[in-house]
């Protein structure tokens, strides 16, 4: 059994070729980071998350572990790039580093060939798409068809996740946030304070907003209240289904608010959007910046600032409705000044948000937004026309793509 001297040698020998190999990515964050955990390692004591984010993310003793979960994603993250350095070295470690589940300890273990082991398998495996494998096995034949087709549909949709379009998704450092626009909405009351009817107003979209109102309106702030009612788009369901299939090689992604997003959100993650225009909030300045399209304060009409040509959503969906409806969408890549990447799909009306989200997370929707683009790895936006006389003949086509 080889001494503390020598296994402490070991890890920080192995630290420093997984650096020079380039295995950490372009991130000095990572660097830091398994550094830190090798050196701590000597002590053999777990370390504390709020000593990870003070010593290596340079944050102070006010920093919380509950409501931020900074550090749990960076060691997810480690966790993986060391499995991926270690699977393309199989043959040249008999042992390897590993963050055991539950601690950030780092230590050697011995180094089993993937081949060899069908725990490993598993790792490979979605947890969602294991749990169906072993219901197939239990239910038969039923099963085993049900998830042959899951398993088809997450490999194609999977594919689109390759395109040069989503390519921060695949290739940053940073973890990816998913952020849903949740709408607010205040209530009108009588002089009792009782709740009369719940309000809408495309000019009152947050807290902030709204207080700005009462303190400039008297009669307002007599007459009204906000119960901290909040509502999410009927498509967002349909949304973030399509994209938990097509991000299912994703590890790292968490849902938030729109109304939760802050700055640190947008400086440490890469952010995907989905909702309504009128539910972006801070997002709003970043979603539009530089873009040819130019949203109406009604939240519904587009206007094409070169041209001046108009595009807005007309008709009805429904039981007894026959005129055109249509509905327009919009779907932009940003770089931000932080680094990070916003990807926004957007859209005035349930319709148009869930088409969206089925086309660009399809195989056939990115390369067709590929083939409009010049360089589809950079800022672009695309703007989507859905259209039909009936929910189940709804269909998609790109009306413009400009970068």
């Amino acid at each position: 059994m080889p001494s503390d001297d020598e296994t402490n040698s070991q890890i920080q020998a192995q630290v420093e070729e997984i650096i020079s190999a380039g295995a950490l990515g372009r991130s000095d964050a990572f660097v830091r980071l398994l550094r830190f955990l090798a050196n701590r390692a000597e002590t053999k004591k777990s370390v504390k998350e709020i000593e990870i984010a003070i010593e290596v993310f340079s944050r102070d003793e006010t920093f919380d572990v509950t409501q931020d979960s900074l550090v749990r994603v960076y060691i997810h993250k480690l966790r993986t790039k060391l499995d991926v350095f270690y699977r393309s070295t199989d043959s040249k470690y008999s042992e390897r580093l590993i963050i055991p589940k539950g601690s950030y300890l780092l230590q050697l273990e011995k180094n089993i060939s993937q081949s060899a082991t069908p725990s490993k398998l598993i790792s490979f495996i979605g947890q969602q798409q294991f749990a169906v494998v072993i219901l197939s096995l239990v239910v038969g034949a039923t099963g085993a068809l049900a998830f042959n087709y899951f398993s088809a549909q997450s490999q194609t949709k999977s594919l689109a996740i390759s395109s040069p379009i989503w390519s921060p998704l695949a290739e940053s450092d940073k973890a990816l946030l998913v952020v849903v626009g949740d709408q607010f909405i205040f209530s009108e009351v009588t002089q009792e304070f009782e709740q009369l009817r719940e309000i809408r107003d495309f000019s009152i979209a947050s807290s902030l907003d709204f207080e700005q109102r009462l303190n400039s309106n008297q009669g307002f702030a007599e007459s009204h209240r906000d119960f901290g009612v909040r509502y999410l788009p009927r498509a967002l369901a349909p949304a973030l289904k399509e994209f938990s299939v097509f991000g299912s090689t994703l590890q790292d992604w968490q849902v938030i608010t729109a109304s939760q997003l802050d700055e640190y959100n947008i400086e440490e993650f890469n952010i995907l959007y989905l909702g309504y225009y009128t539910a972006l909030n801070g997002l709003a300045g970043l979603a539009f910046a530089d873009s040819s399209l130019q949203l109406h304060p009604n939240g519904n009409l587009l206007i094409q600032k070169d041209s001046g040509e108009v595009f807005v959503g007309t008709g009805q969906l429904g039981s007894g409705y026959r005129d055109r409806y249509i509905d327009y969408a919009i779907f932009r890549k940003v770089r931000l000044e932080s680094g990070s990447t916003l990807f926004a799909l957007m859209s005035a009306r349930d319709p148009g948000l869930e088409n969206l989200a089925s086309f660009v997370f399809s195989t056939e929707g990115t390369a067709a937004i590929e083939s409009g683009l010049e360089s589809p790895a950079e800022d672009f936006e695309m703007l989507l026309e859905v259209s039909g006389t009936g929910q189940d003949d709804l269909i998609s086509q790109i009306r413009m793509t400009q970068q």
